[in-house]
């Protein structure tokens, strides 16, 4: 029993840490799986929608600053304000980008950088007024010198303005790719190295189970050889008796006292070798006891309900 108590305590022991051991890899797989995760939605909803928001503001720009050359080569006034109605609707989809580069872009570099380009960007404003007033002042020639002089030159600074923003932004994307190339790295080894360790230490109480087990089942063989033995050498005749009353095994000595054989007694039955008056002992005592275990059960029951 105490050998029976000890593998039952081991057992319980190792499976409490199996468990255990799996519960703080799960929890930290989890925790891992949501950095991952974590980090993904960042590069989309930051660095990559910055990015992508950049060159879009970029294309817009180049779009005005076409419209704008429009304006000036435009003869009729029809098609000019047709132009100049097109700047105007790129602008505004410009200061739609830029808002959403402000909300978005992370890091003082990047707001810094947002902020200059939009500074540069309201600065443009002057000098397409001015180009617009010249145009429609008849001195398209002075307006196309702008155009070509200090509009472009602002054009091409804000332009490079919106690179640097773009690779700003994507540099922030490409930190962020490396360090959930590395959390999936981590989670990786980890997940193997786990497997490993839960594998042997299967394997171990595996076979500390066996081992236990071997060992009891040799000490319940052994016991049960000296009870045999025990029985076979005693100087007084022994029996054991099965639940159905036949006799299991008898020794030496109680052959010698019944004067049968060992064949002989295997296939008898207790009742046969009891006198007359004591051969439905056995039975009564059995009869006895479960008649009072039917009581005992009835009055539990009765008392329950």
């Amino acid at each position: 029993m105490q050998n029976k108590n000890d593998i039952t305590r081991s057992l319980i022991i190792s499976f409490s840490f199996l468990i255990l051991a799996y519960l703080v890899f799960g929890l930290y797989s989890l925790y891992e799986i949501r950095t991952l995760s974590g980090l993904t939605r960042a590069i989309y909803n930051h660095p990559l929608l910055v990015s992508n928001t950049a060159l879009q503001s970029n294309v817009a720009i180049t779009k005005m600053h076409r419209d704008m050359k429009d304006v000036v080569l435009f003869k009729t006034t029809s098609r000019i304000e047709q132009a100049i109605a097109a700047v105007d609707q790129q602008e505004q989809s410009v200061y739609q980008y830029l808002d959403i580069v402000r909300d978005r872009i992370l890091g003082a570099e990047g707001k810094q950088l947002e902020k200059q380009t939009r500074a540069l960007f309201k600065d443009w404003r002057s000098i397409r007024k001015e180009v617009i007033a010249l145009v429609r002042n008849g001195q398209s020639e002075k307006a196309a010198q702008i155009t070509i002089g200090k509009g472009a030159d602002h054009v091409a600074k804000l332009e490079e303005s919106m690179v640097a923003l773009t690779n700003y932004a994507k540099a922030k994307a490409a930190t962020f790719m490396h360090e959930s190339e590395k959390t999936h790295t981590r989670l990786n080894v980890s997940s193997i190295t786990f497997l490993f360790l839960f594998i042997s230490a299967s394997f171990l109480i595996a076979i500390f189970t066996i081992k236990k087990t071997a060992s009891v089942e040799n000490e319940i063989r052994e016991s049960r050889q000296l009870l045999l033995n025990a029985i076979d050498h005693a100087p007084i005749g022994m029996v054991l008796i099965k639940p159905q009353g036949n006799l299991h095994k008898v020794n030496k000595a109680f052959c010698e006292m019944t004067g049968y054989s060992e064949k002989e007694l295997s296939a008898m039955s207790y009742q046969e070798l009891s006198h007359l008056d004591d051969s439905d002992i056995g039975a009564h005592r059995r009869k006895t006891r479960k008649n009072s275990y039917r009581k005992k059960v009835c009055k539990k029951r009765w008392k329950h309900h």
